[in-house]
């Protein structure tokens, strides 16, 4: 257990120390993207672009993650696997914790002087959603090892069946993603390190587990 501390205090610092070292290239990457797609919209008013963006980020809202987090969970409370069920709890809304805890710590604006408002199941709660990072990345990358993680446990799919279940799973969540900065209302940085973060909380959660795994793409049995 000592030795699992001690990871994931390096693991965290890594994190951050990145984070902090990379902030020039990151305020430079946001004003070069922002400003790029200001012009694609203005040429195209509302543009292909950013009409399909505006239809895919919807899959990162507060009221799909807690539709999917209450699917999950009951899947795994039905399969008994009372272990994972703990841990993919812990997950998914212990990253929600972390994602919040940072926007206020940051309290980063959004571009173009956007006001937004914190909500669940698209219910407004009166705090203000800071731009990093960004919450609708955070529960989309959130979501994605979740499924990730339960298909490796649990499908008897062919191992190249999984692959491609996999790679749409992950080209839907980067989308998702992407489409936060396309839509305007975050910089790239704010996407970027919020896939980060939940990848690392990720990682994180499996190092701690007490369920025995040779890899992530182990089916577990316990």
């Amino acid at each position: 257990m000592k030795h699992k501390i001690i990871k994931v205090i390096l693991i965290l610092t890594a994190v951050i120390a990145m984070t902090w070292f990379l902030k020039p290239v990151g305020l430079w990457l946001d004003q070069q993207v922002m400003e790029w797609l200001t012009n694609i919209h203005e040429l195209q008013e509302q543009s292909l672009l950013y009409q399909s963006a505006e239809g895919i980020t919807v899959l990162g809202s507060s009221t799909v993650f807690f539709l999917f987090a209450a699917g999950i969970l009951a899947f795994l409370l039905w399969k008994r696997r009372y272990t994972m069920l703990a841990e993919m709890m812990i997950f998914l809304f212990g990253g929600i914790v972390i994602n919040t805890l940072v926007k206020f710590l940051i309290a980063r604006p959004r571009p173009h002087g956007i006001l937004s408002e914190m909500e669940i199941m698209g219910e407004g709660i009166g705090l203000i959603s800071y731009s990093f990072p960004s919450g609708h990345a955070f529960r989309a990358t959130l979501i994605m090892f979740c499924l990730l993680y339960v298909i490796a446990c649990f499908s008897s799919l062919s191992a190249n069946a999984k692959r491609m279940l996999y790679i749409m799973v992950g080209i839907l969540a980067l989308a998702v993603i992407a489409s936060r900065t396309v839509i305007g209302v975050h910089y790239p940085t704010d996407v970027i390190t919020a896939f980060l973060y939940a990848g690392t909380w990720f990682g994180i959660v499996l190092m701690v587990s007490p369920e025995k795994k040779t890899s992530f793409f182990h089916s577990a049995n316990s």
